[in-house]
């Protein structure tokens, strides 16, 4: 159900897309789309379901500006880099997250002024922030938008396929 939300939410963004400043072209040093051999030596294999294989990268800084992290993802679609995600709890690290993306990329767009849900929307990126207030945890996600594009072909021929079987 999530990763069809983030499929949704992907294509929406992307049909609307327009740079942001300092628009990444990957996380920390690793462009979009680098296949998993060139830099496995970095990172430790956390789980691989169908086409998408999930890693944390050894050493990696669990900290974004003064926000800390509980947890920091690499997803490779089909073994190339398509997106990389973290966590992080308490108001403390809320705030500091939200601020260090603020600085970095501009104000991003909040659809819904009563949630703290964020976009940046570019040309190469996406950035989506999701806060639960109640809960004091964000999720940050950043992805490919031509990973996203070729993940929901991939999805949209699969679907197509799977109508010979109804």
């Amino acid at each position: 159900m999530r990763a069809t939300a983030l499929s949704l939410l992907a294509t929406f963004i992307t049909t609307t897309a327009f740079a942001f400043q300092n628009e990444p072209d990957g996380f920390r040093g690793i462009k979009w789309g680098t296949e998993i051999s060139e830099v496995s030596d970095q990172f430790a294999l956390n789980s691989d379901e169908r086409s998408m294989a999930t890693y944390t990268r050894r050493d990696d800084k669990l900290a974004i500006g003064d926000a800390e992290l509980i947890r920091l993802t690499y997803q490779f679609y089909k073994g190339r880099l398509h997106s990389v995600s973290m966590n992080t709890q308490e108001y403390a690290n809320r705030r500091a997250l939200q601020i260090a993306l603020r600085t970095q990329f501009g104000q991003g767009s909040q659809p819904n002024r009563y949630m703290e849900r964020y976009y940046w929307s570019g040309v190469t990126t996406i950035i989506a922030l999701n806060c639960n207030t109640s809960a004091e945890t964000c999720h940050l996600l950043f992805w490919s938008t031509e990973a996203s594009k070729q993940k929901s072909a991939d999805e949209k021929e699969a679907g197509q396929k799977a109508k010979r079987d109804f």
